[in-house]
């Protein structure tokens, strides 16, 4: 996943915004972030377009 290479170039803290195309994203993102105990801060979804935004543990 592409995400969890760019949140390891992170410090402890620091955000990552994620803009995707894919519905599957809603679910997996979410499920990621728990897993890796990131924090969800935002979530959205403009038109076909799925925002995230993450806070790295």
């Amino acid at each position: 996943m592409m995400i969890r290479k760019k949140m390891r170039e992170l410090s402890s803290g620091e955000s990552l915004t994620v803009m995707a195309d894919d519905p599957s994203t809603q679910r997996d993102v979410p499920k990621f972030c728990q897993f890796m105990d990131h924090k969800l801060l935002d979530q959205q979804q403009k038109e076909n377009r799925f925002i995230f935004v993450i806070k790295k543990a």
